[in-house]
């Protein structure tokens, strides 16, 4: 019974079984341990790939917050060059406890951060000149982030 002719057509697309074997002949089988391996191999390089993406995408999101922290900075020092000399004084240049932080494709796009300047003259030979300090302080999460831009500020006549 377990034998075929050849020629016979309902014969030849199957495949002959050796009586009583239950399985085809060189039939390699997958075990279920093969299987669980695969899965833990698969599953690790999976996390691996999610961890590295979510890393990206939170310095991306910091990076962004710190361009928009320094472009405060450079904005406030512009201002500050644009004005006369003789208003270069800290009165004039208060604590700003309650900046909105803009950074590009930060999630809700605002942030609230503190902008201070410090205001000394400058030890320059000839020239009269201020030192300006300008820092901008946010919280990020649970982490403190700081922006800290330093120039010199010429009286010309």
């Amino acid at each position: 019974m377990g034998r075929y002719h050849p020629t016979d057509a309902a014969c030849i697309a199957l495949r002959w079984l050796p009586e009583g074997s239950g399985r085809l002949p060189n039939e390699s089988r997958i075990t279920l341990i093969e299987v669980l391996v695969a899965l833990v191999i698969t599953a690790l390089v999976v996390g691996g790939m999610m961890t590295s993406i979510i890393m990206a995408s939170e310095s991306t999101r910091t990076a962004a917050q710190h361009t928009a922290a320094m472009q405060l900075c450079v904005e406030l020092v512009e201002e500050m060059r644009s004005v006369e000399f003789e208003q270069l004084v800290p009165a004039n240049y208060p604590l700003q406890p309650s900046v909105t932080l803009m950074a590009p494709k930060s999630g809700d796009n605002t942030i609230l951060c503190t902008r201070s300047v410090e205001l000394t003259d400058a030890d320059t030979e000839d020239i009269e000149a201020r030192r300006v300090v300008v820092k901008v302080e946010w919280r990020a999460g649970n982490r403190p982030q700081k922006v800290k831009y330093e120039t010199i500020i010429y009286r010309f006549h």
